[in-house]
């Protein structure tokens, strides 16, 4: 697996934790990621993406036309928490890239 290294300056803390998510997402997806420590990844990436999702959200202005993106990504907030605790099956990887599009392509709006 390749290191990749991550930023935090303090004007831009919500900028670092879409780094992180996006060096997550890398991790998960690398055609080698699926080892020993894969499940582990794929938990962290699960954990920064839904802390990014709660962020991005609470930004979004209500009222503003973000009443679309807000209800997708509080759907897939709920797919996903079904999809660990194994009400659905889903490949847990593929939620997770999608909420963390939606939140990105959402955040990019505001």
């Amino acid at each position: 697996m390749s290191e990749r290294i991550v930023v935090l300056r303090s004007e831009q803390p919500m900028r670092f934790l879409v780094d992180v998510c996006a060096a997550l997402a890398d991790a998960v997806n690398e055609p080698r990621a699926w080892r020993s420590s894969g499940a582990e990844r794929l938990t962290v990436y699960a954990e920064a993406v839904s802390a990014l999702a709660r962020l991005g959200r609470a930004q979004l202005p209500e009222g503003s036309g973000a009443e679309v993106g807000i209800a997708v990504i509080d759907h897939l907030l709920e797919r996903l928490r079904q999809t660990r605790g194994g009400e659905i099956q889903m490949p847990l990887a593929d939620v997770i890239d999608r909420l963390q599009a939606e939140v990105i392509s959402e955040l990019a709006t505001v």
